[in-house]
């Protein structure tokens, strides 16, 4: 028999995603085929009924064909791996295969023929045609065509016995490994019968369950505005729980890639908005995703680097700011002595954006991924500091999440013990290092599955986990809510927000909200409001009295604090933050001014505002202003450069013509380039048509 190197390496390596059943499992194709693969295609029919699992092949010319599925069993331990199985028909001198192993250079295997003979085989970074290897017969082994033969290995301390219906055949030694899978290789033109796989793992190889856990929970599917027909993963809540940011793939309507960023907001009615493409620049041709939004809500990590011209620069992440005008293009986020030999790497941002976790490997020899973290200098975030053999297994570590407690962090990992390939997990951080993490704990079967599951996010609040999975969806992937139980929750949270306002106009102000640690004087963490509406959020841990402050050049701050040093439950706040301008160097836009288009005149419409202005400026004999004039981008630049300058001076005009000294007034046109608007739509051109007023004495 002679397999592909290639075949077999691409079977054993394609591991991104892989499914594992669970330990000590006796499967007997009752009422699952989702780990084995169901199929008809030239070359081969696979099919689960009865409780038997069929091989029939019937490639005449090429290889011998693999099947392989992926195990979680802890090698470290003993354990026994065996298979039940018959050749139905097919060549008496085929060889069919029964094999465990970490790769194609390290794995055994046991093969019987149709003609009653059979042969064992030990890989151990070496590669051997099994047709090299004699072919044994012994007259207590049952033959195989037509009859059901056990084929068994049992791994004792640093050896592997190989059995065939309880006759050892074969001793040999055993080498740990990183990944491992059980697989058949079944000949051409053969057909074959499984009836059933059994693993028993020895030893302390219990679950680590996080504590109470409680059973019952259900997984509640988010519905079509959000879900497909196809592929709907990854999701991202805000801390406030009241956007969800996730990926969609393989939709027709994305155009440029298979996997774009989409949003939805939640309804007052307790229903998610219909879900809508987040769009440029943060979409482009590249596989795009959010990784993380801030306590605020104002920045996303997203994937990818970006060019200036909003196309893909290379691997890595970057921050994108929300402006009145949208999401800013994204910015390179700096590593120090950033690398990563993995093929895939994932990152998450505390809530204070201070802290950058993320799972990468150091390792040029390795492709396992494991927790690492970086923490934020001035313009950049520190060399990845590796977190600890605690938190990191043997195995491989992916898509971290870290809790708004900027404690409790969650991800996914198949290397401590679960129940499927990749389960989620929890670990809470015992001090400052962000290397001492406790025992993490499996969110249990609620959670996990015999699938990989991947991805999990939770709001502030840490009472419903976000995570995508494939059962009961509508589509390929689904994005799901469910409980956290008691013992899976973050530590409370406080979650202060309001507006920040003009205190004299109640207008909200775009303006820096910055909290610390009252005891210690030390700067916590920054947030910013929302440009358009001056909301502002931050989120406070709890075991800390807090100072919290609003600040906007030009104006005075206002501060307040908050007590959580004892905090026990989810506490949120709505405190509004007033902040009284300093009148010199504030521009200040004069709405209600009106022009005919292309015109310079003065409507009357104009005089209520402008007799405003005119009151204003008699009661302050002091105060130097300069009327500016702006444009929207139809037209020439030259035109709209002479309309917007001709507009400012009409104003100025109108003002002289009250009575104020024309020493206390200047004006100036800017033309279309100064927008503080999309000039994409007409509401965006109409904000950007303006007249505003900047103090310059008082």
């Amino acid at each position: 028999m002679k397999i592909s190197i290639l075949y077999i390496c691409l079977f054993f390596f394609g591991i991104k995603g892989f499914t594992q059943p669970p330990l000590n499992v006796e499967e007997n194709f009752d009422n699952n085929n989702r780990l084995w693969k169901v199929k008809s295609t030239k070359n081969y029919d696979l099919k689960i009924e009865n409780g038997v699992y069929t091989f029939d092949i019937h490639n005449q010319w090429g290889y011998d064909d693999v099947f392989i599925q992926y195990f979680h069993v802890d090698l470290s331990q003993d354990f026994i791996i065996e298979a039940k199985l018959r050749i139905v028909s097919g060549i008496e001198d085929g060889e069919l295969g029964f094999f465990m192993g970490s790769g194609y250079q390290n794995w055994k295997a046991t093969y019987i023929s149709g003609n009653c003979h059979y042969k064992t085989e030990y890989r151990e970074n070496s590669y051997t045609e099994t047709n090299d290897i004699p072919w044994q017969i012994d007259s207590n082994i049952v033959k195989p065509t037509g009859n059901f033969n056990v084929i068994k290995f049992h791994k004792i301390d640093s050896v592997v016995n190989m059995y065939i219906n309880n006759i050892k055949v074969s001793t040999q030694a055993f080498q740990n490994s990183e990944w491992f899978a059980v697989g058949f290789l079944v000949p051409k033109t053969m057909k074959v019968e499984v009836d059933h796989i059994h693993i028993y793992q020895y030893g302390d190889a219990n679950i680590n369950l996080v504590k109470n856990p409680i059973k019952g929970f259900v997984k509640e599917n988010l519905g079509p505005n959000i879900n497909g027909e196809f592929s709907d993963r990854a999701p991202v809540i805000s801390p406030d729980g009241r956007t969800l940011y996730f990926i969609k793939q393989d939709y027709s309507e994305i155009k440029d890639e298979s996997q774009e960023v989409y949003y939805s907001t939640l309804n007052d009615d307790g229903n998610w908005a219909e879900a809508k493409n987040i769009g440029k620049p943060i979409n482009n041709k590249a596989p795009n995703n959010v990784v993380s939004v801030s306590a605020d809500g104002n920045t996303l990590i997203v994937t990818n680097t970006y060019k200036p011209d909003g196309s893909i620069k290379g691997a890595g992440i970057s921050t994108s700011q929300k402006t009145d005008e949208g999401w800013t293009l994204p910015k390179d986020v700096i590593i120090d002595d950033y690398y990563n030999y993995a093929k895939y790497t994932e990152f998450c941002l505390s809530s204070n954006k201070k802290v950058l976790i993320m799972t990468i490997s150091r390792n040029p020899n390795s492709k396992k991924q494991a927790l690492y973290v970086s923490f934020k200098k001035e313009s950049s975030y520190s060399s990845p500091l590796y977190m600890g053999d605690v938190i990191n297994s043997k195995g491989e570590e992916t898509t971290p999440f870290l809790a708004p407690d900027d404690k409790t962090l969650y991800f996914s990992s198949n290397g401590h013990l679960g129940y499927g390939g990749f389960d989620i997990f929890v670990s809470r951080r015992l001090d400052d290092s962000w290397t001492n993490w406790s025992t993490p704990e499996n969110l249990g079967p609620e959670f996990n599955t015999r699938e990989s599951d991947l991805f999990f996010s939770t709001s502030a609040k840490g009472d419903y986990a976000y995570l995508s999975s494939n059962q009961n969806s509508l589509g390929k992937d689904d994005i799901f809510r469910i409980k956290l139980v008691e013992g899976a929750k973050p530590t409370p949270v406080t979650l202060i927000k309001g507006k920040v306002l003009n205190a004299k106009t109640k207008e909200p102000i775009f303006a820096e909200i910055i909290y610390q640690n009252l005891n210690t004087s030390e700067e916590v963490g920054r947030a910013s409001t929302n440009p358009n509406t001056g909301d502002y959020q931050i989120v406070l841990p709890s075991g800390v009295m807090y100072g919290f402050m609003a600040q906007k050049v030009n104006f005075y701050p206002v501060s307040n604090y908050v007590d959580a040093t004892a905090l026990k439950e989810y506490n949120e706040i709505n405190y509004d933050l007033l902040l009284n301008p300093i009148e010199v160097g504030e521009s200040i836009r004069l709405n209600n001014l009106f022009f005919d288009t292309d015109k310079s005149e003065l409507k009357s419409t104009s005089f209520p505002e402008l007799e405003r202005l005119v009151d204003f400026m008699k009661a302050n004999p002091k105060i130097v202003i300069e009327i500016s004039g702006h444009t929207d981008n139809v037209g020439a630049a030259a035109y709209n450069q002479t309309l917007s300058d001709e507009r400012a001076k009409s104003v100025l005009n109108y003002l002289i013509s009250k009575g104020i000294h024309a020493k206390r007034l200047t004006s100036k046109g800017f033309g279309l380039s100064k927008p503080v608007a999309s000039n994409d739509t007409e509401e965006g051109k109409a904000i950007n048509r303006r007249v505003e007023m900047k103090i310059l004495e008082k």
